[in-house]
């Protein structure tokens, strides 16, 4: 027994005529314990899964190149893409402003696979074909928008931080890329720190915005914490290197 009060309370509550008959034999079994809840369990099974057939097609990658050839692992690894993000246009609910219900125990992990699928993809076409050539640092902000339309389509939380942190990454990438060929400053910790402030600010802004509009606004915790995270790490980062100019120069100083 669990909860002998709330048994009885039930077991009360039926014959009062609050509860039906059937939903007084359903929560009197949770409420001894004869019921338990199996959901975190086959939560974790199906995160599992998708982490382990996301690896399966970085060995695929690694070791059937050379039978397959890339032509042919791109038109695989696509397909599988498609296939989930098929199932789950079909499946989904209609697109709305505000949290979506999913219709399906499984969906948001085959939503997952399917996005991570198509963004190893686009990744493994960029690397054998090099479609962006010296511009490849683009190909992040291609998934970042990938990942962001999917995530407010489908109402996925996590496919929303994906985008952000793939966003994040492309801003990283583009300081030591496309900004070296426009600026020359590649490597320049000022550069990184600038960056990485705009981009927070800019997640912050997102997050507001998301709100104010409302346009999924319960994803506004993610942005602002994202936003926050980078808005400090590039604050912390340049203290850091203040400080650490300062003890250099003080030893400059005092050496004869």
């Amino acid at each position: 027994m669990i909860s002998p009060d709330v048994a009885s309370a039930v077991q009360v509550l039926g014959q009062d005529g609050v509860l039906r008959p059937a939903q007084v034999t359903l929560f009197g079994r949770v409420a001894r314990g004869e019921l338990v809840s199996l959901s975190p369990v086959l939560h974790a099974l199906l995160y599992g899964g998708v982490v382990a057939i996301t690896g399966g097609v970085g060995l695929l990658l690694k070791e059937q190149v050379e039978d397959l050839g890339p032509l042919t692992i791109a038109l695989l690894i696509g397909a599988a893409s498609l296939a989930c993000l098929g199932w789950v246009a079909r499946v989904a609910p209609g697109y709305a402003r505000g949290p979506v219900e999913a219709p399906h125990f499984a969906f948001d992990y085959i939503l997952l696979l399917g996005a991570l699928l198509l963004a190893a993809d686009l990744a493994w076409c960029e690397w054998r074909f090099t479609a962006l050539g010296g511009n490849w640092a683009w190909h992040l902000l291609i998934v970042s928008l990938l990942y962001g339309t999917l995530a407010l389509r489908f109402d996925s939380r996590v496919l929303f931080s994906l985008a952000l942190t793939s966003f994040a990454a492309w801003r990283g990438v583009a300081v030591f890329s496309v900004e070296q060929a426009l600026f020359g400053w590649a490597g320049n910790a000022l550069a990184v720190r600038l960056n990485g402030l705009a981009c927070g600010l800019l997640f912050l802004a997102i997050g507001q915005l998301l709100v104010r509009r409302p346009v999924k606004p319960h994803f506004e915790p993610i942005a602002t914490f994202a936003g926050w995270g980078l808005v400090l790490l590039a604050v912390a980062g340049g203290t850091a290197t203040g400080t650490g100019a300062g003890t250099s120069t003080g030893t400059g100083g005092g050496a004869p």
